[in-house]
């Protein structure tokens, strides 16, 4: 509850803010799927790390030699251009090019998390609210990604931390800040509309 109460007050004032600090929350739980050190590296080393990531329907991750050669162009990442870290969600190709396949016969997908100064980025975020997310496109051509920085995300039997936080999905972490935001947003838009009402002063008149 404090996590929506936190999201939901700073969402009065500023929605963006709001936006990339929930999806940030939600990025920051791969740091329990992560081997300690390299968790430590990417979040405790530096006390304003922030990972974001989002969708790439153009994408993909072949197996190399203790890693990835990922290549794609992902859509946006929320909060991109704020983060220090991204993570690119790749379907997952044997060396031979053929699709690695998990145990139901699905393709597997990982997400690998690169620094943001090995992307390219793409200025695409021109959209009517939110801009303040800075969401751009981003884009990896055959970069290497070490096999210790992908994660598969909610999966289980790679979850390294058992306390009771990590017993809730990403998901359930996203959809909490998502509701938050809207809360605050419309929070916001009501009391300035109250404030309206209760003090504009009409025109021809010197009082509400």
């Amino acid at each position: 509850m404090t996590f929506f109460h936190v999201i939901e007050t700073i969402a009065r004032g500023d929605a963006s803010t709001a936006w990339c600090l929930s999806q940030a929350g939600g990025c920051a739980m791969s740091a329990a799927y992560l081997d300690l050190p390299v968790a430590r590296a990417i979040f405790g080393d530096d006390p304003r790390a922030v990972l974001a990531w989002g969708p790439g329907p153009r994408v993909k991750a072949i197996e190399c030699e203790g890693g990835y050669k990922v290549t794609g162009v992902w859509a946006f990442a929320s909060g991109g251009r704020h983060a220090t870290w991204l993570g690119a969600h790749c379907p997952i190709f044997k060396a031979d090019g053929s699709p690695r396949l998990d145990e139901t016969g699905r393709q597997q997908e990982r997400t690998m998390l690169v620094r943001t100064g090995d992307v390219q980025w793409t200025d695409i975020w021109n959209t009517v609210g939110l801009r303040g997310t800075a969401s751009d496109q981003f884009a990896l051509t055959d970069f290497f990604v070490r096999a210790d920085h992908s994660i598969t995300r909610d999966f289980e039997l790679e979850c390294r931390e058992s306390g009771p936080l990590y017993r809730m999905g990403a998901g359930t972490c996203y959809q909490v800040g998502f509701a938050a935001v809207a809360c605050g947003i419309a929070r916001g838009a009501l009391d300035c509309f109250l404030d309206v009402a209760r003090n504009k002063v009409p025109r021809g008149l010197k009082s509400p």
